[in-house]
């Protein structure tokens, strides 16, 4: 079929969709399978406001019918088996209410009702909402400022910003950026939960760190970051989990070594104090010489580094009592030597 429309601007009217919570269901013929019911708070123009609950399978439905009649939809997150953790969840959660502001912002509604049939609950007549919204184009409407459609306007460019080439869609970290505490914990969880998948959970959580602003983080949630709390296990701890998981714990390897040279804030000092707590025990449960068994390009680096950083901080510290292997000792102080050159 010949897609002759495409996305573009709908000025007349503004509707907007916020999610609020979900619910893990169970299957009514298949008790044993479960799926995720979201609820979603409609708002719009006409101060109208409603709720309405959809599972992904709805989203994924509205997608393939518009795909056949639109050009230019953004990426729809893809079906995953295994799907009830939080960390799933929580992007799935973010990628499809911006996957809907998107739609309502970006195409003419009146043309597509299957948008409209979406979003409306089962009080609503679909002929009827139609002919409010062609009537909110008159022009005293157009004169009308209210702060719902204010507010709506705002999200149109935020959709715009999360859709853009220069960020990837489903990273949820990028949501939790502005409070430097939830963050943490919701990574932390993170690294729990999601074994298989640790590598790209850290390198969503780094491009969410790097725009953090300083002001907004605390010692102490520096501290759980590293050494983690009672409920989750901090960086350290996951950055020796290379038998359970090498190429996320040699990411959580990386993403310590550029925590400790403060590549996302040169002028910070706390690093200098919490690193200064690190213990002979502490740097063991990194798993260096581990890591430097897989002969990793920049890990090797992060792990030289990362050992002459803890013997200059911590007495008695040698590279034998941390590396454990005469042949990586060796590689080790050749890299010394070769430092020393430049």
């Amino acid at each position: 079929m010949h897609k002759s429309d495409s996305i573009h601007k709908i000025k007349k009217h503004y509707i907007n969709a916020k999610f609020l919570e979900h619910f893990v269901r169970r299957e009514t013929n298949f008790p044993f399978t479960k799926f995720v019911e979201y609820s979603i708070e409609i708002k719009n123009s006409l101060n109208q406001s409603w709720t309405i609950h959809k599972r992904y399978k709805c989203f994924q439905k509205l997608h393939q019918t518009l795909s056949s009649k639109l050009n230019g939809l953004p990426t729809f997150p893809p079906k995953k088996l295994f799907n009830m953790t939080r960390r799933i969840i929580t992007e799935r959660k973010i990628v499809l209410e911006h996957y809907l502001n998107y739609l309502l912002d970006k195409v003419d509604l009146l043309k597509h009702p299957q948008i409209l049939q979406f979003i409306l609950s089962e009080d609503h007549n679909i002929n009827m909402f139609l002919e409010q919204m062609k009537d909110s184009s008159d022009s005293s409407f157009k004169r009308k400022k209210s702060s719902t459609s204010n507010l709506i306007r705002s999200r149109s460019s935020d959709n715009q910003i999360y859709f853009s080439s220069t960020l990837r869609v489903g990273n949820p970290y990028f949501s939790l950026n502005k409070d430097f505490s939830k963050l943490v914990d919701t990574f932390l969880e993170n690294l729990e939960d999601e074994k298989e998948d640790m590598c790209s959970n850290i390198q969503d959580f780094w491009k969410a760190f790097k725009e953090v602003k300083w002001t907004n983080i605390k010692r102490e949630d520096i501290l759980k970051l590293l050494y983690g709390s009672a409920i989750s296990k901090g960086l350290i701890y996951n950055c020796g989990r290379i038998k359970v998981n090498p190429l996320g714990s040699q990411e959580a390897l990386k993403l310590l070594h550029k925590l400790v040279r403060y590549d996302f804030n040169p002028d910070c000092e706390y690093y200098i104090i919490l690193l200064k707590m690190i213990r002979l025990e502490h740097i063991l449960q990194l798993n260096i010489h581990l890591h430097l068994t897989l002969n990793k390009q920049g890990v090797t680096e992060a792990c030289f580094q990362l050992l002459t950083h803890f013997i200059n901080i911590e007495k008695g510290i040698t590279p034998c009592s941390i590396l454990m292997n005469k042949e990586i000792e060796a590689r080790y102080e050749a890299w010394l030597k070769l430092q020393d050159e430049f």
